[in-house]
């Protein structure tokens, strides 16, 4: 994949305030295109002096391009981490980030809407970027479809959590931030679903919103994950996260949909979403088959309610048995029984006042390593957005995140050696404050 500079990107941003620009085949389509616009209202038009009505068969089409993008830098600073010796226990950092899409689109004359998308978005940890998504669309009165790759499936797309659907600044304590903090090996540290798709080729189907009823569903051959690399090997541990392996297993073969409902009026609004995934381990077990792999399934249902100015959202994700191994070795109990792939549960609330909006959330996860051996993370976000302008914003946060977990998952997840365990230690904690401005177009 082409890697950019940041500073090829910011220049391309900077450029983009000419925001839309409008196109035709022909330079003197002004007629053809009021003629347009007039077939689409279903008003019968007759040529001048009344004669029979104007033939539109060779009329050009319009197809409209659009530039959008953000573009922030933000200062952190912080205590915490996994390892005490390292940069991450105390740190102050300044990233620069932002992403950039090209939008086209266009009509047929029996009303098919069609368009592509290209997205480019810098990487925080480098200074290079790359591109996210790049994909097809069609769509009428029957609802839309996208082909090609895309950074959501049709469960994501339409998904609620109480910690995302209500934070402002960047969602520190679920995002690249918080994972430079904390992090023990075995927690989830995040209210997102670990399997789901980052940018990989897939076909989505989404319906258009009828009665406040919106449904979507994808197929993704393989979730291509980052890291993807990293799978569970045939004595059923995983790379360990920690030196840059993925926890997570890659998944083929997903089909995720969901259903969401929306209703609002000039005082309440409420939204409410039940979603799913199913799929299969990319690896199907050693080869005496002794060590297979459960399929993925997991589901997330969340709900969002709003009076006024005030916005409240609860979410809980179930990750249930998915893609654990039917048989995992363990030196005390020869088996773990009882474990679970995680669970997740959000609640948070913001208030906007003016410019101002103020929100707080909270998550608490928990993944089972057999009966009695657990993997937690509490995490606290406080976030305070102030839009300047429109398009210019600044913003500040404050994060808490602590995260234990269990010698057992230590060594589950691939750490084995005492000494490793006790480096790694059983518990982490950090705690981060956010500045930044964001300027979006």
């Amino acid at each position: 994949m082409n890697k950019f500079k940041l500073s090829q990107l910011l220049a391309l941003m900077m450029t983009a305030w000419l925001s839309d620009c409008v196109f035709a085949d022909d330079p003197k389509a002004d007629s053809s295109t009021q003629q347009s616009q007039d077939d689409q209202s279903g008003q019968a038009q007759n040529d001048q002096g009344g004669q029979g009505g104007a033939d539109d068969s060779h009329r050009d089409e319009v197809i409209t391009t659009k530039l959008s993008g953000q573009l922030q830098g933000m200062s952190f600073l912080g205590k915490g981490g996994l390892n005490k010796k390292t940069t991450q226990q105390q740190s102050v950092y300044f990233l620069a980030t932002g992403n950039i899409g090209i939008d086209a689109a266009g009509t047929t004359k029996d009303g098919l809407q069609y368009g592509g998308t290209v997205s480019i978005s810098a990487d925080h940890a480098s200074t290079g970027s790359a591109a996210t998504s790049a994909y097809i669309n069609l769509s009428n009165s029957y609802g839309t479809i996208k082909i090609g790759t895309i950074s959501s499936s049709g469960a994501g797309e339409l998904a609620i959590d109480g910690a995302s659907s209500t934070l402002g600044g960047q969602e520190g304590f679920s995002g690249y931030l918080g994972s430079v903090y904390t992090g023990c090996t075995g927690a989830i540290t995040s209210q997102y679903m670990p399997y789901d798709i980052q940018g990989s080729s897939s076909i989505l189907y989404s319906t258009p919103e009828m009665a406040g009823f919106t449904v979507a569903v994808s197929y993704t051959p393989h979730n291509q994950m980052t890291g993807s690399a990293s799978k569970s090997d045939g004595s059923g541990t995983f790379d360990d996260p920690a030196i840059g392996g993925n926890l997570y297993a890659t998944v083929k073969n997903m089909i995720a949909a969901g259903v969401q409902y929306n209703h609002a009026n000039d005082i309440w609004n409420t939204t409410v979403a039940l979603v799913g995934w199913h799929g299969q381990d990319a690896i199907a077990g050693d080869a005496s088959r002794t060590n297979k792999v459960k399929k993925l399934r997991a589901y997330q249902v969340g709900a969002t309610v709003g009076y006024g100015n005030l916005t409240c959202g609860v979410g809980f994700l179930n990750l249930g048995d998915s893609l654990l191994n039917t048989y995992v070795p363990d030196e005390v109990n020869g088996t773990l029984p009882g474990a679970d792939a995680g669970k997740a549960y959000t609640i948070g609330a913001s208030y906007v006042f003016n410019k101002w909006k103020f929100a707080s959330a909270y998550m608490h996860t928990v993944e089972k390593f057999g009966k009695s051996n657990d993997a937690k993370c509490n995490a606290f976000s406080c976030t305070v957005d102030y839009n300047y302008i429109n398009g210019l914003a600044f913003y500040g946060e404050f994060n808490y995140i602590s995260t234990t977990t269990s010698e057992t998952a230590l060594r589950y997840n691939g750490i084995t050696d005492p000494d490793d365990i006790k480096n790694a230690e059983k518990s982490s904690s950090g705690t981060f404050l956010t500045f930044g401005i964001r300027l979006s177009f």
